[in-house]
């Protein structure tokens, strides 16, 4: 009974893991004029997949409320700042709108961020 239960804990993760990738992310957020559409998308998707694969650490740690946090973070955050580096990295603030807090919204993750080969990498998450 109990190696069913496991297996079929298994699938429903895997499924709910091709789910959350395939979805296409939004490009809601506050970026600078300067950033392309296609710039928009690809630094989107980074903390949606970087989103997911916290959540994904977490419960496989245990974790399970810090997991879905993740997940629910994931699916109603967006970009609230962007702003250069000296180095030529950029830093984003991602979050969800929350009318009582000073900025207006609650601060999920920062990033600093900065491109390889032409494509945004996450340098570091904090």
């Amino acid at each position: 009974m109990k190696r069913k239960l496991v297996i079929g804990g298994i699938v429903v993760a895997a499924l709910l893991a091709t789910f959350f990738v395939v979805t296409t992310p939004t490009t809601a957020g506050k970026f600078p004029a300067s950033f392309s559409e296609a710039e928009r998308r690809e630094i989107s998707s980074l903390i949606r997949r970087d989103a997911y694969r916290q959540s994904f650490k977490a419960i496989s740690r245990g974790r399970l409320t810090e997991g879905w946090r993740w997940v629910r973070n994931a699916q109603r955050q967006s970009v609230w700042g962007v702003g250069n580096q000296p180095n030529g990295e950029i830093w984003v603030h991602v979050g969800f709108e929350d009318k009582s807090q000073p900025d207006g919204y609650v601060l999920t993750a920062r990033y600093m961020m900065g491109k390889e080969k032409e494509q945004w990498k996450i340098v570091r998450m904090f």
